[in-house]
């Protein structure tokens, strides 16, 4: 939760799950709910797909306001401006000759090969590009900007985005520019995504296999290499028997039927995993034999197996999430808890199981998942405190989450100030902008 005291005045939780939950772990509404929408689909390929900005997150500074011209909006779909020009159907941003940004997103999450930006006034300004890999920012793209020349044509800026940075799949990304040098507004109509989609294309890049610009293809050669030895008998040196959560606890052993064997790799086990470190040191995982776990199902830690060798998952079905989260928290993969954690946010949390999945988590104990929707809840307080379930929360949880929405309230005003004493800031450094009426040079074939 964002605020300390609102932390202290929880009850206290249990940081660790002592029991992986099964699919009964979600709100009997909620379950139903992800069993009609068929999650997890197979069979589903990649494809290469073009696609123009979906929707605008965030920006600096934008020149028009509500349904003018010149608005953030302007660059979404595909372009507009039939000539190089000066054009309200374009996005301007508010002053000439700064440094601004714009946080956008498209419809289908892809891996970036190419983006391409069609600037209709005063080409040249963009100077670096980032993709959110599900836990922040990833530069993947830098040049030195240059919006001083006035081609007297509409320009396409291709990014090509550099081959060590295309395992990130994601569909928001961040454009940042630097206008100095530019004699009039900067000015964009669109920009259009070419990539990779797979199936499900899930969001989301463990922080152990991000590669920073700037390195070369090295670090995702060698975690190629890693990804090849999943399931490999021939170099294994121990096994793992996972097998079936038993209904009948009188029995006292499964039949083989019920179990998986998995080869596995006690090196790669014991630097991914802290708790399998620890059995490898104890003597509980010894070269070259057998460990029986039990009361896991064996197509959860299949899962959870493929991040460990992979880092990635490329088909999981939503409604395990819960179930493979507390897998990755009792191992201690701190990685994949925070992509299931993502994937909950994007795929499970709404606004119309907000208020019940808030309530459920904290009657189990999952504080992290608590956390999370409480959050949602504080950002989206007025649409969700409109909902039934919402008004079946406990007097604590509803003061709580007031509490949070409050402190939200506060961050929002003193951002909002913060940005207004920059602007003043650069206001008086660039001197007074050109008066709006005139929107400066109108530039034409």
């Amino acid at each position: 939760l964002s605020s300390p005291n609102i932390r202290r005045n929880m009850s206290v939780l249990p940081l660790r799950c002592s029991a992986v939950p099964n699919t009964r772990s979600w709100p009997v509404s909620v379950e139903a709910k992800l069993k009609s929408q068929q999650w997890g689909q197979e069979g589903k390929k990649q494809e290469r797909v073009r696609q123009w900005v979906s929707e605008v997150i965030g920006f600096s500074s934008q020149f028009g306001t509500g349904e003018g011209g010149w608005t953030a909006r302007s660059i979404l779909g595909p372009p507009r401006v039939q000539h190089y020009s000066d054009n309200g159907l374009a996005m301007a941003f508010a002053r000439v000759g700064t440094r601004e940004y714009i946080d956008v997103q498209i419809e289908r999450p892809c891996k970036f090969e190419e983006i391409r930006i069609t600037e209709s006034l005063c080409p040249g300004a963009l100077e670096v590009v980032s993709l959110w890999d599900g836990q922040q920012m990833v530069e993947v793209f830098r040049r030195h900007a240059d919006c001083g020349i006035h081609p007297r044509t509409i320009r396409v800026q291709e990014v090509q985005i550099p081959v060590e940075h295309r395992h990130i799949t994601t569909n928001r990304f961040r454009l940042d520019f630097n206008q100095q040098g530019g004699q009039t507004w900067y000015e964009i109509d669109a920009i259009e995504v070419i990539g990779i989609c797979s199936g499900d294309s899930m969001i989301g890049l463990p922080s152990h296999l991000k590669v920073e610009a700037g390195q070369s293809d090295c670090k995702i050669r060698i975690a190629d290499s890693v990804a090849s030895l999943f399931k490999d008998e021939s170099t294994c040196d121990c096994h793992l028997i996972i097998c079936e959560p038993m209904d009948n606890h009188d029995s006292p052993k499964p039949d083989q039927d019920q179990c998986v064997r998995i080869a596995a790799h006690r090196g790669i086990l014991a630097a991914r995993s802290p708790l399998f470190s620890m059995m490898i040191n104890n003597g509980e995982l010894a070269l070259g034999s057998e460990k029986r776990i039990m009361g896991i199902a064996p197509n959860l830690m299949m899962l959870f197996f493929e991040w460990i060798y992979t880092g990635t998952i490329n088909e999981m079905d939503p409604f395990n999430v819960v179930s493979l989260m507390a897998v990755a928290d009792y191992y201690q993969v701190e990685d994949l808890v925070n992509y299931c954690i993502f994937q909950y946010e994007t795929k499970v949390l709404d606004l119309s199981a907000a208020a019940v999945l808030y309530r459920h988590w904290c009657s189990i104990g999952l504080e992290k998942l608590r956390d999370v929707t409480a959050d949602f809840i504080a950002r989206n307080f007025l649409k969700v405190s409109k909902t039934d379930d919402f008004k079946l929360l406990e007097q604590q949880q509803l003061l709580q989450l007031i509490e949070l929405h409050e402190a939200y309230q506060n961050d929002k005003s003193r951002k909002r100030k913060r940005e207004e004493n920059e602007e003043s800031v650069q206001e008086i450094l660039a001197g007074p902008p050109p008066p709006v009426a005139s929107r400066g040079l109108h530039w034409s074939p």
